[in-house]
C-alpha cells in the first residue's frame, strides 16, 4: 500500500515538473519574441534615423560647398 502511494506521488511529480517545463518553456519562447521584435525594431529605427542624417547631410554638404565657391568667386 505505502509503495503504491510513493509511485502515485512519484508520478503527480513528474507530471507536475512536465507541466512546469512546458510552462517555463512558454514564458521562455514569449520572451524570446519580445526580445527579437525589440531588436528589431532597434534596428528599423536605427536605419531610419541614419538614413535620416544622411538625406539632410547631403544638401547641408552642398550648401557648405556653395558657400566656399562664391566666397573663393568673391574674393577675385
Amino acid at each position: 500500500m505505502e509503495e503504491s502511494i510513493r509511485a502515485i506521488c512519484r508520478g503527480i511529480i513528474l507530471e507536475n515538473n512536465k507541466q512546469h517545463e512546458q510552462t517555463m518553456r512558454e514564458i521562455l519562447r514569449e520572451e524570446l519574441q519580445t526580445l527579437m521584435s525589440s531588436i528589431q525594431t532597434r534596428q528599423v529605427a536605427s536605419s531610419t534615423n541614419k538614413q535620416a542624417v544622411d538625406s539632410h547631410s547631403i544638401p547641408i554638404v552642398d550648401l557648405i560647398g556653395r558657400t566656399e565657391y562664391e566666397t573663393q568667386k568673391s574674393n577675385h
